[in-house]
């Protein structure tokens, strides 16, 4: 599936440097629904992935990455059903890392269409997100300060969106 990503119709916030990516992409297409006729449905399986960031300030590693949900062209959202992983590692080779998350999720929900020049924000929706034993290492880039390490973290984040409620869609 590698060689498809470049196709999807929005840019991810992280590039694959290694590993392999499988599974389904799947179309769907609901009549009742009027804003919500077309979707472009996965669930993927990473394994012996490793993520990094367009400027490689930070990387993802796991054994096993799942990863399911859908994107809607017409709304222009991505939805995250569910996304798995245990004993991940990352890290962070930024001053900032509040700030690299940001750039990462600020490039994660721009799409650029090569017919125009314009950018329009893609809402992000996570429904179930499940980091287990995982770990965290920021690595200042100027030495200014020293590398911090988390272990043995646990991350659970439910029904996320960074679509506001009222915004007409």
């Amino acid at each position: 599936l590698e060689t498809y990503l470049q196709y999807l119709p929005f840019q991810l916030p992280l590039e694959t440097a290694s590993g392999t990516i499988g599974g389904d992409f799947t179309l769907q297409f609901n009549e009742e629904e009027k804003d919500n006729r077309f979707n472009i449905a996965f669930d993927l399986i990473l394994s012996d992935f490793k993520g990094v960031s367009a400027r490689d300030f930070l990387s993802i590693q796991s054994d096993k990455i799942l990863l399911a949900g859908h994107y809607n062209p017409v709304k222009s959202q991505l939805t995250i059903d569910n996304l798995k992983t245990d004993e991940s590692s990352v890290i962070s080779k930024f001053d900032d890392f509040n700030q690299e998350l940001e750039e990462i999720f600020a490039a994660a929900s721009r799409n650029t269409s090569p017919s125009t020049s314009s950018q329009h924000a893609t809402g992000l929706n996570i429904q179930n997100l499940e980091l287990k034993n995982s770990s965290l290492k920021i690595v200042p880039r100027n030495n200014s300060s020293k590398t911090q390490e988390w272990q043995n973290i646990n991350l659970f984040v439910k029904n996320y969106s960074s679509i506001p409620e009222n915004n007409g869609a």
